[in-house]
């Protein structure tokens, strides 16, 4: 992911404790919430946003949730 993003591992560490989970996600967890939206499993949902985000506004002020911090 680090190469992918373009950023330094220093970045990841330091974006990552932004997040409740303290870690950045991997593409297969994301994917997962698709396979699952795409499957019959998921047949009752409906006018839901589902956020796949490892609880990055959970663990945030919400005030400055949106400032990139440098």
């Amino acid at each position: 992911m680090q190469k992918a993003s373009g950023r330094t591992l220093a970045d990841i560490e330091t974006l990552s404790k932004n997040f409740a989970l303290h870690r950045m996600g991997e593409p297969e967890e994301v994917a997962s919430v698709v396979l699952f939206l795409a499957s019959d499993m998921s047949s009752y949902v409906d006018g839901i946003v589902i956020e796949c985000s490892g609880g990055k506004f959970l663990a945030q002020n919400c005030d400055t949730a949106w400032v990139e911090k440098r």
